[in-house]
């Protein structure tokens, strides 16, 4: 079978997969939150790629990596943060 081919055969179960596991984090957590960890994903991709597949790391792709994973961070704590009750001030 030709890389094509390959590609056609496991894509559906690989969506099946992913949609599955979605929709149960869905259930479990808001969508808010979940759609900031989506952007985890180009992260794991390059360290699998480099783990399993033997890939190169250049300097500017890990540090990508690294601002994506920062910024994931912070909106999920700045989310954390301004959920929490604001008190009144006292006049």
């Amino acid at each position: 079978m030709t890389y094509v081919g390959l590609l056609i055969v496991s894509s559906p179960g690989a969506l099946a997969a992913g949609n599955v596991v979605w929709l149960y984090l869905l259930k479990r957590e808001e969508a808010t939150t979940l759609s900031g960890s989506s952007l985890i994903i180009p992260a794991m991709a390059l360290l699998f790629g480099w783990w399993i597949l033997g890939e190169s790391l250049d300097s500017v792709s890990v540090l990508d990596c690294a601002l994506t994973l920062v910024g994931v961070c912070l909106v999920n704590l700045r989310r954390k943060n301004s959920a929490a009750p604001v008190g009144r001030d006292k006049v």
